[in-house]
């Protein structure tokens, strides 16, 4: 028969077992492992996101006179039919129309006709429709905003929340990318991150 000594002693050592069990060393979990303070690392340099075939864009043309920048943005059904203010679909989410750029790197713009904007980053974009619009005497003052609306990352495995993110702006990198998935588990494997995407 065992005494409360001894129960107590094989407790201890089991907790202890189990403890040394579940414990991760940190370097298990600590990223960027090889690196010392104060060492400098050449990264290549971000490229930002040019437009491709198939792209989806959101535009937007704004002006001190709304009616004449009205005549440049697209209207989903929803905002016709109750102005031109953007309607919130009931999930978070605005319906903002957009343009999908064809094979050869073409929207059609209203007013403007058809628009060569492939291989021309967000900024590029802009700045071409405010001077198309400039040159031609249409509007003294438009603002130009262009968004990518289907730019996405597929992030799986051993991460917090394993699934679709939204690239929302022009320099995404892989951290950030497993920062918007919450991180990886204390069991995902620091050293084995695998990327695949496809290029040209």
């Amino acid at each position: 028969m065992l005494t409360n000594k001894t129960t107590l002693k094989w407790g201890a050592i089991a907790l202890m077992l189990l403890g040394l069990s579940s414990c991760r060393t940190p370097k298990d979990i600590t990223y960027f492992q090889d690196i010392q303070n104060g060492t400098r690392i050449e990264t290549a340099p971000v490229k930002e996101m040019t437009v491709q075939p198939d792209d989806r864009l959101a535009i937007m043309v704004h002006s001190k006179d709304p009616q004449l920048a009205s005549l440049f943005n697209l209207q989903t059904s929803q905002q016709r039919a109750v102005g031109s203010q953007i309607v919130n679909n009931g999930n978070g989410a605005n319906q903002m129309p957009t343009y999908t750029v064809d094979t050869y790197g073409d929207i059609e713009f209203p007013v403007l006709g058809t628009l060569h904007i492939g291989g021309m980053t967000r900024p590029q974009v802009a700045e071409y429709i405010k001077k198309e619009i400039m040159q031609r005497n249409l509007v003294k003052d438009p603002t130009v905003i262009v968004d990518f609306y289907n730019r996405t990352v597929n992030v799986l495995g051993e991460v917090k929340a394993p699934g679709k993110i939204d690239i929302n702006r022009d320099r995404f990198t892989v951290l950030d990318a497993i920062a918007e998935a919450g991180d990886l588990t204390i069991d995902g494997r620091r050293t084995n991150v695998i990327v695949l995407r496809q290029e040209d």
